[in-house]
């Protein structure tokens, strides 16, 4: 049995429905930036990032993010913290949700990778037969190599008539969350023709891995859409922006508010966990 490095227990230990292997595979994006001769400038129709297109409305709400995150003491045990950095997310993935509910949907299926992604489901609101859960845990083995734990899958009886996966995401790392699910997927026989993924922040590498591996699983059609780029990991896999913490850990900021919010935030109520 694989020890979990110190301080990296995830809260769900029995993983009812895979566990992928990633070993030393993603290494090389530890504690290093993209040189700024490959990083992204522009929108492309596979790639898309709003900042690019919208930057009065997501580079404001970006700022807001990452200075929230940085803030000491664990900023996000503070309820108004908390919904002020939710309220700068939801201007941002409010633009998605709009752009996602313009398009038919009859044949698409919003997955959540919980727990951060229960936040960002309650801006799309999907009707809950449109909607797949998981539980996702990135393990940190002692000796440095890591893997993914993967629980309580919940899935609609139809899911087959499903052509299209949109995957409603906090944010992404090295896209090991992802490439892991859609490859755990595949192994119990659920494939999708096409596959999008939205993010508040994503790396350009988590996003490029994700555009190649996906496409070697035999998924037709990649579209990532995000606020913003996102050029560097620390040794922890953490967003970096510079020296500062990107978005920092978004399954904290993304918590349940206290019911008194609901008239501010009202995305709380949308919420599968309210």
């Amino acid at each position: 049995m694989r020890r979990i490095r110190d301080g990296h227990v995830p809260e769900v230990t029995e993983f009812n429905f895979a566990i992928v292997e990633f070993g030393n595979f993603f290494d090389d994006n530890k504690d290093k930036a993209l040189m700024v001769s490959k990083r992204k400038e522009k929108s492309t129709k596979g790639f898309r990032v709003l900042a690019y297109e919208y930057p009065k409305i997501v580079i404001p709400a970006i700022k807001t993010i990452t200075r929230l995150a940085n803030l000491p003491n664990q900023p996000y045990q503070n309820n108004k913290t908390r919904f002020l950095y939710q309220k700068a997310l939801a201007k941002i993935y409010g633009i998605m949700a709009q752009e996602s509910w313009r398009e038919e949907i009859n044949n698409t299926l919003g997955f959540l990778l919980e727990r951060g992604s229960l936040l960002i489901g309650a801006f799309y609101n999907y009707p809950h037969d449109y909607i797949g859960r998981l539980v996702a845990k990135r393990l940190d083995y002692e000796s440095g190599q890591f893997g993914l734990g993967l629980s309580n899958l919940i899935l609609p009886e139809d899911v087959k008539r499903f052509n299209v996966l949109h995957i409603q995401e906090d944010c992404v790392a090295t896209g090991d969350s992802i490439g892991g699910t859609i490859l755990a997927l595949k192994e119990k026989g659920i494939m999708f023709d096409e596959v999008q993924i939205d993010a508040v922040v994503v790396t350009q590498t988590g996003a490029e891995f994700l555009q190649k591996y996906l496409k070697y699983l035999g998924v037709k059609r990649i579209i990532i859409k995000t606020g913003a780029l996102c050029f560097r990991l620390d040794e922890h896999f953490y967003l970096r922006k510079n020296s500062k913490y990107f978005v920092g850990d978004m399954g904290e900021w993304s918590r349940i508010l206290p019911k008194n919010f609901d008239k501010v935030a009202w995305w709380n109520k949308n919420r599968l966990d309210y």
